[in-house]
């Protein structure tokens, strides 16, 4: 009797949950490191039967209620601009930035650094860069990094190479505050 109301809360509730996602990557257009987020969309059946590795049997009639499956984060290369900032550092490609935080490592695509009191080059909030020697650092007098990631010193040369992870399934990432990923 009611089976007409369901579908049409359900396509309702589907609706405002992706309005809810694309009003998100809206607000965070501008946001560095930022990745859009999508929803996948089926209806209850396909799902229940996905669920049950395919078995079909005593299913009963089938249904037209949407659900969402899962949101997808869109991992692709955003544009890179000129901050005219120092430390901000940006990559083109695939791949990650290294943070080592305080409660782990985090990865990200977020390149607004900035230098603490050691000199290390840090994400604020987050943690410090990575390179294959440890922290990335920095000196005050000036820096340069090579397309390859290499970190030169006006002075002595090459200082560090950063740490640049590229995962096998982004899908895999779980993400937390400030545009990282664990």
């Amino acid at each position: 009797m009611f089976s007409g109301f369901y579908t049409a809360a359900s396509g309702m509730l589907m609706n405002q949950r992706s309005l809810n996602m694309a009003a998100n990557n809206i607000a965070n257009v501008k946001t560095s490191g930022y990745k859009p987020k999508r929803l996948v969309k089926t209806t209850f059946d396909q799902q229940l039967v996905r669920e049950m590795n395919g078995r079909t049997e005593g299913l009963g009639q089938g249904s037209t209620i949407s659900v969402g499956t899962r949101e997808m984060t869109t991992h692709g290369q955003g544009p890179i601009e000129d901050t005219g900032k120092t430390y901000d550092l940006a990559i083109n490609g695939d791949g990650f930035f290294v943070i080592q935080g305080e409660n782990g490592r985090y990865l990200t695509r977020n390149g607004h650094f900035s230098r603490d009191d050691e000199g290390n080059l840090m994400l604020p909030g987050v943690g410090q860069l990575m390179g294959d020697g440890g922290p990335v650092y920095v000196d005050e007098e000036g820096f340069r990094v090579g397309a390859d990631g290499i970190i030169y010193d006006n002075e002595d040369g090459a200082l560090d190479q950063i740490q640049i992870v590229a995962p096998d399934n982004y899908d895999n990432l779980e993400f937390y505050d400030n545009g990282t990923y664990g």
